[in-house]
């Protein structure tokens, strides 16, 4: 019988993210089997039932429903051996994994989604699709009605792809595509609820704060519900608007900044750096004002070194990928900066000028050959007869 997820099934699949090799997951397959693998066979097997009132004709045995812990890692840009996330999916016997049509349900440690669909390019049936939008629009409208606002529409456009004229202007976006599917990714709230046992259906609408819970009284009380939402971080009597005026409050705080910082940084003088200044102080200084990248690359560097729980990742892969960011960034910083300065020299030019005004054409001329020793260019402007004030 199914009773849920575990935290420990997120702490797995988390754990096995940050150290995604073959023995992290022999040191580990005791977990897995306890706490991903046994829930989700006695999922599959609940919902078996459900799946064959929708069509009887898919495939519910466990062994085609669910996901493997190893990738195939053929015909995929990610080498990453082992998966992070879990997922059931029906699909017609017979079919293959890229076949036809299939539904699915799926979570991860900060994923959780269930939709249908066609997934792979299958040009007979999606040209069958295409036949249908143009002969039987109203039919497709009416199944796009159904989900509206529960499902979002999923896959990738053809770039060229001749449109018929018949073809409804509704209905195009559907028409377009390679493969198609709607789907639904639950929120972090929805999360909490739907792991719960007892919980049919949960909805989120944070906008207006409000949860909406479809459960069984005789397994699960509203107390365990409250519960659950509060150690998601969304205790009840809180309301959605709250965060949006704090949101809004946050965004005007940034406006005021933003207009004026610069008035105020007009008002401080900052030394500027002499000409002659050495290559080392130069250094210095850009060492010195680096400190600006603490706040702008400061999340980005967290993001990749702290998992979901808050923990600091130590392992090779964290340590490569950090390694790989920031060498990244100096080196893109190098080049612009060497490509701007390149430019500024070739635009503006670079060295000192110097001007003058003189009484009499002799002293101008001999100004220029004094200054002509030392300046590559030197010219005399126009002579001016007589000058009234």
């Amino acid at each position: 019988m199914f009773e849920g997820f575990s935290q420990e099934a997120l702490d797995f699949l988390n754990d096995i993210r940050f150290n995604n090799n073959q023995t992290f997951y022999e040191a580990n397959k005791a977990r897995y089997e306890r706490y991903v693998k046994q829930p989700m066979r006695e999922l599959s097997d609940e919902l078996a039932p459900v799946v064959q009132l929708i069509d009887p004709k898919l495939d519910t045995r466990p062994g085609r429903t669910m996901s493997r812990i190893r990738r195939d890692t053929r015909y995929t840009k990610d080498k990453s051996p082992f998966r992070d996330h879990a997922w059931l999916g029906w699909r017609y016997p017979g079919e293959g994994r890229g076949e036809g049509f299939h539904m699915y349900w799926g979570f991860g440690p900060d994923w959780l989604g269930w939709g249908c669909g066609c997934y792979y390019t299958d040009k007979p049936l999606m040209d069958a699709l295409r036949l249908h939008i143009r002969r039987e629009s109203d039919d497709v409208r009416r199944c796009l009605k159904a989900l509206d606002g529960r499902f979002e529409p999923y896959g990738e456009d053809y770039k060229k792809l001749a449109v018929p004229d018949d073809v409804p202007e509704d209905l195009r976006f559907l028409y377009v595509k390679k493969y198609f599917g709607f789907e639904r990714n639950g929120t972090q709230a929805e999360w909490a609820l739907l792991h719960t046992r007892g919980v049919v259906s949960a909805q989120a609408h944070y906008w207006r704060g409000r949860v909406t819970i479809t459960y069984d009284p005789n397994i699960v009380t509203e107390d365990t519900l409250r519960q659950e939402l509060t150690n998601a971080g969304y205790p009840p009597g809180t309301h959605g608007m709250g965060g949006v005026v704090v949101d809004g409050i946050c965004l005007a705080l940034v406006g005021v900044l933003y207009s004026g910082l610069p008035k105020l940084l007009a008002l401080v003088k900052v030394p500027a750096l002499a000409d002659n200044a050495s290559l080392g102080l130069v250094f210095l200084v850009g060492l010195l004002t680096s400190t600006h990248c603490i706040g702008m690359c400061g999340g980005i560097l967290l993001a990749q070194t702290t998992d979901a729980r808050g923990v600091t990742a130590r392992s090779k892969r964290g340590l490569i990928a950090s390694a790989a960011y920031n060498g990244g960034r100096v080196v893109s910083y190098t080049a612009v900066g060497a490509l701007c300065g390149a430019l500024g020299a070739v635009m503006s030019g670079t060295g000192s000028a110097v001007f003058g005004i003189f009484a009499d054409a002799d002293s101008a001329v001999y100004a220029k050959r004094r200054l002509a020793r030392d300046y590559a260019e030197c010219f005399l402007t126009e002579t001016i007869d007589r000058l009234e004030v």
